[in-house]
């Protein structure tokens, strides 16, 4: 019986330690060149007035036409600001003045699916 134990403790460890192998793996993976096209299919447009776009890093830019948006990025309109996100698949947002919205998830799914995804903190 002892033995019998010993052999099932070993084989649950050597699972545990494949199973933590393969997700440490994954985990680490490179974006693949069809993630990081998403960045440069995903743009705001502004249709007029005040609009911010907010990178990750704290930088920031008044945007006065167009520019690529990418996840994390945060867009907050002004009083007079209207603005739209079009995003990789054809689908957008339209955010009408005092809005702002972060961008949380730009991804395609195996088998033609899609995730996107944004966190609106202010406006409509």
């Amino acid at each position: 019986m002892l033995v019998r134990a010993r052999v099932r403790i070993l084989a649950g460890t050597m699972l545990t330690v494949t199973v933590s192998g393969m997700l440490i793996a994954a985990a680490s993976a490179q974006p693949t060149p069809a993630t990081d096209s998403l960045l440069e299919e995903t743009t705001l447009a502004v249709l007029g007035g005040s609009v911010l776009l907010f990178y990750p890093n704290g930088d920031y830019q008044r945007v006065t036409s167009e520019a690529v948006v990418g996840v994390g990025d945060r867009i907050r309109t002004g009083t007079d600001g209207y603005a739209v996100v079009t995003y990789f698949d054809g689908s957008s947002t339209e955010l009408d003045p005092g809005s702002e919205i972060e961008i949380r998830r730009l991804q395609r799914l195996p088998g033609g699916g899609k995730q996107i995804s944004f966190y609106q903190q202010l406006g409509r």
